[in-house]
């Protein structure tokens, strides 16, 4: 399976560099070769520990686009 992500490039990151609080980040995927069954974005917080962000498909055209929202709730370096 291979996976792309560019985050200097919109069409993955949007928007580019930092986002103000309260605000949302578009991240996308590509994923070649085989469909997974399920994507996530897994982040990790120092006194919080994980969360999973579950990416849905939306095109399935060249390869796989996976794309999930995430809202930025507090200042922080995601």
């Amino acid at each position: 399976m291979t996976i792309y992500h560019n985050t200097r490039d919109e069409r993955y990151r949007k928007p580019f560099g930092a986002a103000k609080t309260g605000s949302k980040v578009r991240l996308r995927i590509d994923v070649r070769d085989e469909k997974p069954d399920r994507v996530f974005v897994r982040s990790w917080e120092d006194g919080i520990g994980e969360t999973l962000y579950p990416m849905e498909l939306v095109s399935d055209k060249k390869f796989y686009r996976f794309e999930c929202e995430i809202v930025l709730n507090r200042p922080e370096i995601f």
